[in-house]
């Protein structure tokens, strides 16, 4: 759900961190053992209210090493089952997110520049590769709802 919530596709490896355990898909748990690192589990095997319990409780997201996408995710209030019938559900946010494969924030940073700049060198070809339609200061929670609906019934 974060990589719909987020606009990215799943080309990347991610992982969380809560507590000190690191919890990573499960292809990428054996990578990360090999590479010496300790207190790892199968994220598919760890429900999320597992680790996030309480108001407050926060979570480490990583989502592309080379890239560095790091998020702290929050829980900021716990409702009753009856006052959010429809699950999951995107009630607000804030601006685009990065194109897959855009490069870490400073890279992203200059995709912006050269986004505004219809006079540089590099702007048609960016242009064309993010596309037409891509607003980096646009977000609707209505889209993100609909793409978190299509995911729930792929998993139905």
């Amino acid at each position: 759900m974060l990589q719909t919530i987020m606009g990215w596709e799943n080309q990347h490896d991610f992982r969380f961190l809560v507590e000190g355990v690191m919890l990573a898909p499960a292809a990428a748990v054996t990578k990360l053992q090999r590479q010496g690192a300790v207190y790892i589990e199968d994220a598919t095997e760890v429900a999320l209210s597992d680790v996030l319990r309480r108001s407050g409780d926060t979570l480490s997201y990583l989502y592309d090493e080379g890239d560095g996408w790091e998020h702290t995710l929050v829980l900021e209030v716990i409702r009753p089952v009856t006052a959010m019938p429809d699950y999951p559900r995107c009630l607000a946010g804030e601006r685009a997110c990065p194109p897959e494969n855009s490069g870490g924030v400073r890279e992203y940073g200059d995709l912006l520049a050269i986004l505004r700049d219809p006079n540089h060198i590099e702007y048609h070809e960016l242009r064309e590769w993010v596309g037409a339609d891509f607003k980096p200061a646009a977000f609707s929670a209505n889209d993100v709802n609909e793409q978190l609906e299509a995911l729930i019934d792929e998993w139905a």
